[in-house]
């Protein structure tokens, strides 16, 4: 089996990557789709004192969607509520009517959250509603239906003994 691998890295080792100088091959020139292809000459490059703009790579979570041009940030807006979502999780068990306080999540999925009268409570609604009023829910990949749970239950959820709403 050694030698095997050895012959085959050997081989590997010997193969001539020189490039032959001289006529070009009858394919060069033509893309994967037989399309011909040049290489610009030097004379068509910009000078180089002249700034040419930067190509920006957009994202569809950058895309605008207020029509001034700004639009807002996706990713920044869904990182937001996701960020809130933990704390509005965060539950006591003895606490009456916990993990019964209703939401809907980034994708319009309801959640149960641990107090609906919580400060936490109340920046997961508002990042939510942030996220959905700049039109970021076309962004993200939501799933078709959402889980279905009658009410959500507080269980200890590390090994610090912290609890959270879960359905």
């Amino acid at each position: 089996m050694r030698r095997a691998v050895l012959a085959l890295l050997l081989a590997g080792c010997s193969y001539d990557w020189t490039v032959a100088r001289g006529a070009p091959p009858s394919d060069a020139g033509r893309d994967v789709l037989g399309a011909d292809v040049s290489v610009s000459e030097a004379s068509d490059a910009p000078p180089a004192d002249v700034a040419e703009e930067p190509i920006v790579d957009a994202s569809p979570m950058d895309s605008p969607s207020t029509g001034d041009g700004t639009g807002p940030d996706c990713a920044q807006l869904l990182q937001s509520a996701k960020n809130a979502l933990g704390p509005a999780l965060v539950c006591v068990p003895t606490m009456q009517n916990v993990c019964k306080a209703q939401a809907h999540d980034w994708c319009g999925c309801t959640v149960y959250l641990a107090d609906g009268t919580s400060t936490a409570y109340t920046t997961f609604v508002d990042d939510v509603n942030a996220f959905e009023s700049a039109g970021c829910r076309s962004t993200i990949f939501c799933p078709d239906t959402c889980p279905s749970a009658s009410s959500g239950i507080c269980v200890i959820s590390d090994a610090a003994g912290m609890y959270a709403c879960y359905e």
